[in-house]
């Protein structure tokens, strides 16, 4: 499900992306949920509302020792002829952006850890 427009954000005229990092378990659950800081609190809370009830297919892949594997998501809010809608962006297969979604520098996890974790948001 993608997240509902805010109600608040669309009286605001408030459009904007967000960039959702989560981290999945090998059977697809979404544990950790992180977001840059800075996002405007409605764009913010619709993005990780929608992202924690989201399931994956399992992961047939090694995990990492922390027993989890992350990659990002990003939503579009956009405002159009009145009406609000909260898009998924997916780059095409195999382009910097995709490889970036994907977390496909695992290792590098200093953008991950700067980001503000999201998990227990309402």
């Amino acid at each position: 499900m993608l997240p509902a427009y805010p109600a608040d954000s669309l009286t605001r005229n408030v459009q904007g992306v967000v960039e959702v990092g989560i981290g999945i378990t090998s059977e697809g659950r979404v544990i950790k949920v992180r977001v840059p800081p800075g996002l405007d609190p409605s764009l913010r809370t619709a993005a990780v509302a929608a992202v924690k009830q989201w399931e994956f297919r399992p992961f047939v892949n090694r995990l990492p020792a922390d027993g989890f594997c992350f990659f990002r998501l990003t939503f579009n809010f956009v405002i159009e002829e009145g009406a609000g809608r909260g898009e998924l962006y997916n780059p095409p297969y195999d382009t910097l952006e995709h490889r970036r979604m994907r977390g496909a520098n695992h290792h590098d996890v200093t953008e991950w850890l700067a980001w503000e974790d999201a998990t227990d948001d309402k």
